[in-house]
């Protein structure tokens, strides 16, 4: 469970973005102006995440400790939670596109989910990578499976397709 620390605050980023906004929200300590120690604490967090997660990334890719089942699972740890944020954004940025500035925040808003998707993606190419390593996975799979990491869609079926793959029996050769 140590080795995947690393990869815990990117799963839960918009968790723990929620959880600041809130807490700046209700606190009467923060200000309510447009000044760089409000958008201080976010700023802190992103970058926490994304150091980690490089950390982690760097390695999950060189450690000979991670094998193709923990690259799996970290890669199912970093997807999976950003289901949640993503559909309440869906239904959120129809609101946020009501408003006078509707249209940029949902823009930002939505850079900041093609980042984290994009950065997430990334692990599960490597999981890809692992497992043709470990001759689970056929090259034409392992690559096809990596480039459909990057689509929306197709992301979570090629997440499906190489946890099946993981927990497959392999066929035993017979003597």
């Amino acid at each position: 469970m140590k080795k995947y620390l690393l990869f815990l605050p990117t799963a839960l980023y918009f968790y723990l973005l929620y959880g600041i906004s809130q807490l700046i929200d209700s606190s009467s300590y923060f200000p309510t102006g447009s000044t760089f120690l409000d958008i201080l604490p976010y700023l802190v967090l992103t970058l926490l995440t994304a150091i980690t997660y490089l950390i982690g990334l760097v390695t999950l890719l060189t450690s000979r400790e991670h094998t193709a089942k923990s690259a799996v699972i970290a890669a199912l740890l970093v997807k999976i939670p950003q289901l949640v944020p993503l559909g309440l954004l869906l239904g959120g940025s129809m609101v946020l596109l009501c408003l006078p500035l509707g249209i940029l925040g949902s823009i930002v808003i939505w850079c900041i989910v093609g980042f984290v998707y994009f950065a997430t993606s990334i692990a599960e190419a490597i999981a890809c990578f692992k497992m043709w390593r470990a001759g689970q996975l056929s090259l034409p799979l392992a690559i096809l499976l990596g480039v459909c990491s990057f689509i929306v869609v197709l992301d979570y079926m090629a997440l499906l397709v190489i946890l099946i793959k993981l927990f497959a029996k392999q066929p035993q050769a017979q003597v």
